[in-house]
């Protein structure tokens, strides 16, 4: 039986940054494992709804991992228009409750059950997920893109990035592991990397193969609009998906 989730289509500027210089549309080889996948399924491309939900994601991790910010910076922050169709909305708390889950929690030992749900979805033709930021719960959302390559129809960057060679402002409600605590001397002693759980490091029967030929192309052109909202969506896009309110 299908999850049950709402389709929605995601039109807008959203927020991604990679390492300085670095090529947006990377593509590692091992893929790696995200909150919603792991890589050996399927890939994902995470962005957020705002610059500062980008940067309290990127000082969740760093805490978790235990690198001062300082230690990862610089980096290039780009901007992207996003236009795609049957995204599923999981941006609230009750709709995560309908598939299961409970809001996530900036830790990394809360990804499995989210890596279940993701799988399913991928493997029913969803084109990402929308949901609310592990880093900044009360404000921000977040998007994870699936991916089985290297560029993503309906996602195009906008040069040229903002370069960031300082720790950026600490974003208003962040939220990182309650074990951890973020820094921004220069001098911080680097915190020993946690470790991963049995449940994150077994493997998986699904093969990524699986979603090489069935999954549809949910792309369309990118929006004029040089905000978050685009046009009102048809009855076949589901709605539009607007910015995190933190609502139920």
């Amino acid at each position: 039986m299908p999850l049950d989730v709402e389709p929605c289509r995601v039109r807008g500027i959203w927020w991604r940054h990679v390492v300085f210089g670095g090529d947006i549309w990377y593509w590692p080889d091992p893929v790696p494992d995200g909150r919603w996948q792991r890589g050996e399924v399927i890939g994902a491309f995470y962005a957020a709804d705002s610059e500062e939900t980008a940067w309290a994601e990127w000082y969740r991790a760093l805490s978790e991992l235990g690198i001062p910010p300082a230690q990862a910076l610089p980096r290039d922050l780009w901007r992207l228009r996003v236009d795609l169709q049957r995204v599923a909305d999981l941006s609230t708390p009750a709709r995560l409750e309908r598939v299961g889950l409970r809001p996530p929690r900036p830790v990394r030992s809360d990804w499995p059950a989210f890596q279940e749900v993701g799988h399913r979805l991928a493997a029913e033709g969803w084109a990402g997920i929308r949901y609310p930021s592990a880093g900044q719960p009360q404000q921000g959302g977040a998007l994870a893109i699936f991916r089985l390559g290297r560029l993503i129809a309906g996602v195009s960057p906008i040069p040229p990035p903002h370069r960031q060679v300082e720790p950026p402002p600490v974003p208003r409600g962040m939220r990182t592991s309650a074990s951890r605590r973020i820094t921004l001397s220069r001098e911080s002693t680097v915190l020993p990397l946690a470790p991963r759980t049995a449940a994150y490091t077994r493997g998986h029967s699904v093969g990524r193969r699986r979603f090489e030929s069935s999954r549809p192309d949910h792309s369309q052109s990118p929006s004029r609009a040089a905000g978050r909202r685009g046009p009102p969506a048809t009855a076949s896009d589901g709605h539009v998906c607007g910015p995190w309110s933190g609502g139920a």
